[in-house]
């Protein structure tokens, strides 16, 4: 039979520790006033738990409050970067290749076409008439 020999991986504990509580009351000493509180385990216990709370609801308000300013800083700062997508048009639907048979003036003159409906519906919104009543 082998003899078991220890790991050198493995570190050996040196000691094992058990916390156990021998008195039913916490002492709170001050050192400005002299004076020395004693507060029961159970109501200590109560206001651990409260402080506690109280220190997770600020991380959240905290966590809230960062979210929303950076969302406030993200949408100031897309506000004054010029982009591509700030010259970017989409067109829907556009024709098939089988529908302008593969005339590059056709299918010019349907995308010129939408822009002009783009431009005049913009200009109306913008001014509150349509472009063709300017004349």
């Amino acid at each position: 039979m082998k003899s078991l020999k220890a790991s050198p991986k493995l570190a050996e504990p040196w000691f094992i520790a058990i916390a156990s509580c021998k008195t039913e009351t916490v002492s709170i000493s001050v050192t400005d006033g002299g004076k020395t509180w004693a507060i029961a385990k159970s109501d200590f216990g109560l206001f651990v738990v409260l402080i506690d709370f109280l220190c997770v609801t600020i991380f959240i308000y905290f966590i809230y409050f960062l979210d929303s300013s950076q969302k406030a800083y993200v949408a100031e700062y897309e506000a004054q970067t010029i982009t591509m997508s700030d010259f970017t048009m989409e067109f829907k639907a556009i024709p098939r290749d089988g529908f302008f048979s593969g005339r590059e003036q056709v299918l010019r003159a349907i995308l010129f076409k939408q822009v002009e409906d783009l431009m005049a519906e913009q200009y109306s919104i913008a001014n509150g008439k349509a472009l063709k009543d300017q004349s």
